[in-house]
């Protein structure tokens, strides 16, 4: 089960964070080798009188308040999916982060590897990736193209190839256990 520590001194945030948290199925613990920790930062520096915001991770995941409870779990799972598949994705850059190294992606092969992403572990379908790699456009070959490029650049950086092909329905973007 996975861990999560929460940082604040509100009592009311505490609760409801811890609610939420073990709602979603994670365990709550003080213990500081938790594998996320979730803190509220109203006293940090530079942060503009009355912006309060809540980080989650490595501080990169700021909600301000308020912030649903659908916005704060999305956040909590993308954390803890990133930290399992050890990689950032930077999105104004549109670099793959992973141990030190990057990989710069085109603005189509960004898109679809958001696409995959969004959907790890479940195939796309080459019709969902010909659309965003064409705009819409149906070229039978549009999809086959930049996975293909996509595989080459992923697989440079993760030193495997993570994009699967299944037969009969597409592409899925799987890390192994190691990664």
């Amino acid at each position: 089960m996975k861990t999560v520590k929460i940082l604040t001194g509100d009592r009311e945030l505490y609760a409801m964070l811890a609610l939420w948290i073990a709602d979603e199925g994670f365990e709550v613990t003080d213990k500081d080798d938790a594998d996320l920790t979730v803190w509220d930062n109203e006293n940090s520096v530079g942060a503009a009188p009355g912006a309060v915001s809540i980080s989650v991770g490595d501080g990169k995941a700021e909600l301000p308040r308020p912030f649903s409870r659908l916005a704060f779990t999305e956040s909590l799972r993308g954390k803890l999916e990133q930290k399992k598949t050890r990689f950032r994705v930077d999105q104004a850059r549109k670099r793959i982060y992973h141990s030190r190294n990057y990989v710069i992606l085109t603005d189509k092969e960004f898109a679809i590897f958001g696409l995959l992403n969004a959907s790890i572990d479940r195939p796309v379908s080459r019709d969902a990736i010909s659309a965003v790699a064409r705009g819409g456009s149906q070229e039978t070959n549009a999809a086959d193209v930049y996975i293909c490029h996509l595989r080459r650049k992923l697989t440079e950086l993760f030193g495997e190839n993570p994009i699967r092909t299944v037969r009969g329905h597409g592409y899925m973007l799987t890390f192994s256990k190691t990664l």
